[in-house]
Order: structure tokens, then sequence, then C-alpha cells
């Protein structure tokens, strides 16, 4: 049974949309989602980690989201929290499928937006 007291975090979800340049070119840019893009969450940040790459150092720092179960969400969305963005790291997941709550495993600061 999903605890509505335990989701004390505001969230806004997203998705990417291209857009076309004059060139013909597709830029991407993030929006909001149309149905539902605030909700309430519950924040598990997770161990992060640095590490060297790409001749700088970079940080990783992953956050398990939990909310109330949707179906509009997949891996190619982002999380705004606390006004940083969080990329959707792997498929929501319902661990106990009863389409009560939904798992969503993120990372930000490596990808920044893909």
């Amino acid at each position: 049974m999903l605890n509505l007291g335990r989701l004390d975090q505001r969230i806004t979800l997203q998705r990417r949309v291209p857009n076309q340049r004059p060139s013909g070119e597709n830029k991407y840019t993030w929006e909001n989602l149309p149905t539902r893009p605030e909700e309430w969450a519950e924040a598990n940040p997770m161990k992060g980690r640095e590490y060297f790459a790409a001749m700088q150092m970079q940080v990783e720092d992953p956050v398990a989201f939990r909310i109330r179960y949707r179906a509009d969400l997949d891996a190619t969305m982002r999380i705004l929290w606390r006004g940083q963005a969080h990329d959707i790291a792997a498929s929501p997941v319902d661990t106990r499928g009863l389409t009560e709550e939904l798992w969503l495993y993120t990372v930000a600061g490596v990808r920044d937006g893909r």
C-alpha cells in the first residue's frame, strides 16, 4: 500500500520535443507534460560518484523517486526537482504490479538533459 504521507516532494515531469530550426536541423527542447505535469513524490537520494572522463571531472547524482502510478512515462523523459534536471535513466518500474505506484530511477549531473 502506497503511503501518501511520504510523497512530500514536488516534482515536474518533462518530455523532449523536437523543434525544427530554419536550417532544417532538429533542436530538442523540454516541455512539461500536458496532463498532470506536477506530481508529489518521495525522493530517495542514492550513492553518487565522481569520475574523470573527457578530460574533466564528471559527477553522477542518482535519485529514486516514488510517485502514484501513471502510464504515460518512459525513459526518454526527465524530472525537475529543486531546480535541477534529473534524467529518467531506466523504464519506470511498477514493483508490485498493482498499478498503484511507480519508481523512477534518475540521474543528474552526467547527462544534463542528454
